[in-house]
């Protein structure tokens, strides 16, 4: 995809792709169309640009310093786009910074998620129903037909035989009932 484009809208700051290539991780400041009347400016570091519908993908840092938002610009509502020039404003997004927009924290400790494993298949065992640990955690039910994955509650088994996958889903919700009043009786 190099070259000029024909079909760039007029907003449109980079001469063709290569050009665009060259800018991703740069800070750029968009005028947005927010009313007839209204205007509003967004500014991040130029992540991708849509190359049908150049819609604009920017990063930038969340409120309170809490990660790293993405923010999606249509087109339609772009009135001006300005790259910002000045060593500030750039950030990698071909290294370790990119892997940082798509890591989620951590919500259950590892030794928590260990018990629920253990439990599972506690109750998998209790209740006679075949079972194999796969790599990476996951296990597979009745020879594959179901499959539950990490944190291994209720929203984490897949089947497409939807009457197997409620079954499991109202057994695991039982357990987890179970689990809950005995830790609050200790």
């Amino acid at each position: 995809m190099s070259g000029k484009w024909a079909d760039a809208p007029q907003w449109m700051p980079f001469a063709d792709w290569d050009d665009v290539l060259g800018h991703i991780g740069c800070c750029v400041v968009i005028t947005v169309a927010v009313s007839r009347t209204a205007c509003e400016t967004v500014t991040g570091f130029l992540y991708t640009i849509d190359p049908e519908a150049f819609h604009v993908i920017l990063v930038s840092e969340a409120d309170k310093g809490s990660g790293i938002k993405t923010t999606c610009v249509f087109s339609s509502t772009i009135q001006h786009m300005e790259v910002v020039s000045g060593s500030k404003c750039t950030l990698d997004l071909t290294g370790d910074d990119i892997s940082v927009l798509w890591r989620t924290p951590n919500l259950v400790s590892v030794e928590s998620l260990n018990n629920r494993k253990q439990a599972l298949l506690q109750l998998l065992s209790e209740q006679r129903i075949n079972f194999e640990e796969k790599e990476g955690g996951a296990v597979d039910v009745l020879g594959g037909a179901l499959k539950i994955e990490q944190p291994y509650t209720p929203n984490s088994c897949y089947s497409s035989n939807s009457l197997l996958l409620e079954r499991m889903q109202t057994l695991l919700r039982r357990c987890e009932t179970l689990s809950a009043v005995s830790s609050t009786k200790s």
